[in-house]
């Protein structure tokens, strides 16, 4: 919960409950300006994945729908005049936080690249071997290098039983090296959760 010490404009509070609470927009701009940079990123990417409906539309219509509300919420963040506390920060969090990405961990994993100075594509699709694959993350590495691709799996996504298990393991591995023929570096990330002790080495307004 956050209190503000600014006031809120009545055209942005709702009431839930009973409480007057601000809409979410203006609480996503809010957490971008308070919190640390990559709890932000976690909770601006939330409220872009709500406010777009992402997954629950097609993906062009879910990207449209996300930069119209990251237009608002840099617009209210405008707002605040060139004296609001951590404005610079606040937009790099706007302008970093995805709606692609469903789980806290992977938007941890996306602050951690992006606060590192990686141009990172979310949501990347190939079609190979027949087959459409498709990656939670995609990292274009300039001159010979290979380019690289990210998977994070929680560890439920394997199943519960021994056959599940060893079913999912196989499609996976058939899907890494679909990936891998077409000349990428496959990188997986397997987490029952994820927790940083310190942030990165610091990288512009995101590290901060």
């Amino acid at each position: 919960m956050i209190r503000h010490a600014a006031r809120i404009p009545e055209a942005q509070l709702l009431r839930v409950a009973g409480a007057r609470v601000c809409d979410l927009p203006t609480a996503a701009v809010q957490c971008a300006a308070s919190l640390p940079a990559c709890d932000g990123v976690v909770v601006v990417s939330g409220a872009l994945r709500a406010l777009s409906r992402f997954g629950a539309v097609g993906r062009a219509e879910g990207r449209r729908r996300e930069e119209t509300w990251r237009r608002h919420m840099t617009a209210l963040l405008d707002r605040s005049g060139p004296g609001a506390r951590n404005c610079r920060r606040a937009r790099a969090v706007i302008g970093a936080a995805d709606a692609a990405c469903e789980s806290v961990a992977e938007r941890i994993l996306l602050w951690i690249l992006r606060s590192r100075g990686f141009h990172v594509e979310t949501q990347a699709t190939y079609r190979v071997n027949g087959r459409v694959r498709r990656v939670d993350f995609f990292i274009r590495r300039p001159g010979r290098l290979p380019d690289v691709v990210i998977e994070f799996d929680g560890i439920g996504k394997y199943g519960d039983t021994l056959p599940l298990v060893l079913r999912s393991v196989w499609e996976e591995k058939r899907r890494q090296m679909d990936l891998e023929s077409l000349g990428l570096v496959f990188l997986r990330f397997v987490m029952r959760r994820c927790g940083m002790v310190r942030a990165p080495r610091a990288c512009r307004a995101l590290a901060v």
